[in-house]
């Protein structure tokens, strides 16, 4: 489980380095936009680390499961429906929310 983990927060951080990159070429980004973005970004990661600190005690392996199948899908998400506005915001809340689980 910890190389999953390892790989889990390698894939985030590396992805999340490419977010205001593919959000200036996909949507036209502005930096207003993109600090309304990672705002909701951190928001969905605050919930996602009280749902985790409550899944976490029923099932280790489930709750990383689960939050590694949000964070794929919200990255699906994004690829797909990433060049609207609300998709993006869609997805990055998603995706905050799996980090924090």
């Amino acid at each position: 489980v910890l190389i999953m983990v390892v790989f889990f927060v390698l894939g985030h951080f590396g992805a999340y380095t490419f977010v205001r990159p593919y959000l200036e070429e996909s949507t036209s980004a502005t930096v207003g936009f993109i600090t309304v973005v990672l705002i909701v970004f951190g928001i969905g990661g605050a919930v996602g680390n009280f749902i985790g600190g409550h899944t976490v005690n029923k099932s280790l392996r489930g709750s990383f499961i689960v939050g590694g199948l949000i964070m794929v899908a919200s990255l699906v998400l994004l690829l797909t429906i990433g060049a609207n506005k609300v998709g993006v915001i869609i997805a990055m809340t998603l995706w905050g929310l799996a980090f924090g689980v």
